[in-house]
């Protein structure tokens, strides 16, 4: 009895190590081997060709079954299992590195734009002021702007510029007087003529369109702001001040020929001046405003030109 215990171990074993182990392909060929490594997208296996050990490989997606140690195992590849086709050449497998996605260096990089249009001030009106001073007010809120952007993207949504903005108002009234601390009468005229200029950095957003050329940009920064007016009442004057402002825009570019584009823009400018320099001939003076008398500088512009990309 102990002797066909024995026999029946051996005989196990024996089959363990002259086991032949067999990987059935989808298309129903059979390859004899032996089985070394089992992998998720594949399986390793050596083999004999024309009298030399060889060892190769097979991806599980071409396999149906396989048995390995008089085991059979039914293969069924996870759907999610990334299959990579690598050659055999000369019975040799060519193992093949995964290409590196290439760095995106076709798009255009620079962008000069030139615009011009209406702008409308967002200074606010006292409703205590004279009627005739209220309307004055309110024609000097509107006038035309001159912008010019240089943008760089280092990357194809993603850049940096330098934005100019110019911004210009002007509005006259005759037939003003007013007294003076003795009771003279003066007349004259009230004149204002309000320059406002922008420049500084912006941060630049641009999104193209998958259909065509076009594209939509977006613009946010900080200016460096200068505010003038050549004004008058009665006796002329100049009134000067500088402060930071704020900018935002957006605007589409819609392409007319290969690198010339005709866009539309809309922007926005935030800021304030609460110091002035005031010069009338040879008087000249340094005020600081109230919080209440501040010099709204804020403005809206709406603007078309034409961009040029390269």
């Amino acid at each position: 009895m102990k002797k066909q215990i024995l026999l029946s171990i051996l005989l196990i074993i024996s089959l363990k190590i002259y086991s032949q182990d067999f990987i059935i392909k989808k298309t129903g060929d059979t390859i004899k081997c032996k089985i070394t490594d089992i992998k998720e997208d594949m399986i390793r296996f050596d083999y004999k060709y024309m009298g030399t050990d060889r060892t190769t490989y097979i991806f599980t997606k071409d396999i149906k079954s396989y048995t390995k140690d008089l085991s059979k195992v039914d293969f069924i590849p996870k759907k999610d299992t990334v299959i990579l086709e690598t050659p055999v050449v000369n019975n040799k497998v060519v193992v093949e590195t995964p290409k590196q996605k290439p760095i995106d260096t076709k798009y255009k990089k620079f962008r000069f734009s030139a615009n011009a249009g209406y702008s409308y001030m967002f200074a606010h009106i006292e409703s205590s002021l004279p009627l005739f001073y209220q309307h004055y007010l309110e024609k000097l809120k509107s006038g035309y702007n001159l912008n010019f952007d240089v943008d760089y993207y280092f990357s194809r949504s993603v850049g940096l510029g330098v934005k100019y903005n110019y911004f210009n108002t002007k509005n006259s009234l005759s037939s003003i007087y007013a007294y003076t601390s003795d009771g003279t009468l003066l007349f004259g005229q009230m004149v204002d003529n309000i320059t406002i200029q922008n420049i500084g950095p912006v941060l630049s957003f641009r999104f193209k369109s998958n259909k065509n050329n076009n594209c939509f940009v977006m613009n946010i920064g900080l200016m460096y702001s200068a505010f003038k007016n050549d004004g008058m009442f009665i006796i002329p004057m100049t009134m000067t001040g500088k402060n930071i402002s704020g900018t935002f825009d957006f605007g589409y570019d819609i392409c007319l020929y290969k690198n010339l584009y005709l866009g539309i823009n809309t922007s926005i400018y935030l800021g304030s001046i609460s110091k002035v320099h005031i010069t009338s001939g040879n008087y000249s003076t340094n005020s600081t405003l109230s919080s209440s008398s501040k010099i709204n500088i804020s403005h809206l512009d709406i603007n078309g030109g034409l961009r040029y990309s390269f």
